[in-house]
């Protein structure tokens, strides 16, 4: 599993290279994005194509991640109810095992 996960990330990285290298034209180029809200109107500085869609790219993956984040922590929560439950049940379980060790000696010493 580990050679195919390694496999995809390479293919996947070099369809990148190749869209990147085969339009470097346009990636290159600058240009200026203006934002015409109806109140105010803002114009940032011509950056390259490709310094915008990795801005962009960026954005979305934080966008993304802010609202992952509170399930991620209500699933930790959970994880760790879960655990608690399953540390308890263990001491049930010796306990009960234990218990049940005893009663088979004492039955057994007492039938000798």
């Amino acid at each position: 599993m580990k050679k195919v996960k390694s496999a995809f990330w390479l293919l996947l990285a070099g369809f990148l290279l190749i869209l990147f290298f085969s339009n470097l034209d346009y990636f290159l180029k600058p240009q200026a994005i203006d934002m015409n809200l109806i109140f105010k109107k803002y114009t940032v500085s011509a950056l390259p194509n490709a310094v915008i869609s990795l801005l962009f790219f960026g954005g979305g993956l934080l966008i993304a991640f802010l609202s992952n984040l509170p399930e991620r922590y209500r699933l930790q929560k959970t994880i760790r109810d879960l655990k608690s439950t399953i540390a308890s049940q263990s001491t049930r379980v010796e306990n009960y095992d234990a218990g049940t060790k005893t009663i088979i000696e004492n039955s057994t010493t007492t039938n000798s």
